[in-house]
């Protein structure tokens, strides 16, 4: 039977690739919810004592104890899971056990930390009239203290400002309807920032025209 422990000689790779880049394979690689990560098991390792080597691959990707995805393949992808902005954050393992058929055993492990996206919301009018065009919006998402968040504001696709509060001059807009939207960046203790984006249609109403006149009198 061939040593088990010259066989595994090498240390398994194990590639995690996350938003195009490949990932170190060593410590806990940052993610998103709802995130895809790819993983790619080892080739196996050419021996002069066997003819063809071959690898059995078995995969498990757990959170809280609890095992939320699984594979035998060479290749592993699964979708991380939604955090709310209360637990913050949680830590995902990855294992992947490596068999051959002489019963040697390789096994190696991997962990995400995966952050929770921000909640957002945007607090305001609906509507704002000619006659009085300056309205505050404001940010109606979590907690600001806990974390590192930055803003920025947009009208039909243009900034037009930054802060958890704006105060908008509608003067120069046409009268109707109009998307405000909200970019929200979260940065964590650590440095990880994850971002997202949420809307609100706000109408600019033309203010009627105030006049009169006299149609009799006694």
């Amino acid at each position: 039977m061939p040593n088990c422990r010259i066989m595994f000689a090498l240390a398994l790779s194990l590639a995690a690739l996350i938003t195009g880049a490949q990932a170190a394979a060593v410590g806990c690689v940052d993610a998103k919810p709802g995130q895809v990560i790819s993983y790619q098991g080892s080739e196996p390792v050419a021996l002069d004592y066997v003819e063809t080597p071959t690898y059995y691959y078995k995969w498990s990707a757990e959170v809280d104890g609890s095992e939320m995805a699984s594979g035998v393949d060479k290749d592993f992808n699964f979708t991380t899971p939604d955090i709310s902005s209360e637990e913050g954050m949680k830590t995902v393992i990855v294992t992947l056990l490596v068999t051959d058929g002489y019963g040697c055993i390789g096994e190696t492990t991997q962990c995400l930390s995966v952050y929770a996206v921000p909640t957002c919301g945007i607090g305001g009018p609906d509507s704002v009239c000619q006659e009085s065009p300056k309205k505050e919006f404001y940010y109606s998402g979590e907690d600001t203290s806990k974390a590192t968040f930055a803003f920025t504001w947009s009208i039909d696709n243009k900034k037009v400002g930054s802060g958890e509060s704006i105060n908008i001059d509608w003067t120069s807009y046409k009268f109707g309807d109009h998307t405000l939207t909200l970019k929200v960046d979260k940065t964590y203790e650590g440095g990880m920032t994850v971002t997202t984006s949420c809307e609100k249609s706000v109408k600019y109403v033309e203010s009627p025209v105030a006049t009169f006149k006299m149609v009799g009198a006694e």
